[in-house]
């Protein structure tokens, strides 16, 4: 595949493009999450323990946070791509030809 892509697009996917995503579940979980999908911050509703959600709630809203991160990233990346693959298409060929043609 890495054949199709010009090393300046595969440069310019490497740099991160936009903001980390947040997800917040409820009141209960935020997270936040990178380009690179590596986690950034994860934050837990603190409370009375009495008033507080029980363990299996904030289990239950921090898979929910880093499945619905992990498909925001996901979408942005592909997007970044496809646009990224278009201008690359638009850009003249710095490629040799396979054929060994000149």
């Amino acid at each position: 595949m890495n054949g199709d892509l010009s090393p300046e697009l595969l440069a310019a996917f490497a740099e991160p493009a936009f903001d980390p995503v947040a997800v917040e579940v409820g009141d209960l979980v935020t997270l936040r999450m990178d380009g690179n999908y590596r986690v950034l911050e994860v934050a837990l509703r603190r409370g009375h323990p009495a008033d507080g959600p029980s363990t299996p709630q904030l289990e239950t809203a921090l898979v929910e946070a880093f499945n619905e991160a992990v498909r925001q990233v996901m979408e942005r990346n592909a997007e970044r791509l496809a646009a990224l693959m278009a201008a690359d298409r638009e850009r003249p060929s710095t490629r040799k030809d396979p054929g060994g043609a000149q």
